[in-house]
């Protein structure tokens, strides 16, 4: 290998440490810059698991209030179908 072509390969590494070097600093700029970003994100991430948490507990107890209601109108149902049972006998008496 002459001393030409063995500058040409140094240049070349050099080059390419210099591209090398370029970009590990861009990167660093961009995780820099990112990090503001990434806490906002972190951020809104457990504000939602918060408000995610609370749905879930309104719609249990949403579940046990329907389930309560359903049960008194089958209640009402059967009350309802004794007095008219009660009504038709008063009224049978009565005719």
């Amino acid at each position: 290998m002459t001393n030409e072509e063995m500058q040409r390969k140094m240049e070349f590494i050099v080059e390419h440490q210099a591209h090398f070097a370029a970009s590990i600093q861009r990167m660093d700029e961009e995780r820099v810059r990112d990090r503001a970003r990434v806490a906002r994100l972190e951020e809104s991430f457990q504000t939602l698991v918060a408000l995610a948490e609370v749905a879930d507990e309104r719609l249990d107890k949403f579940d046990s209030i329907t389930q309560s209601l359903e049960e008194s109108v089958k209640r009402l149902v059967v009350l309802s179908e004794t007095t008219d049972k009660r009504l038709a006998r008063l009224e049978s008496r009565n005719n």
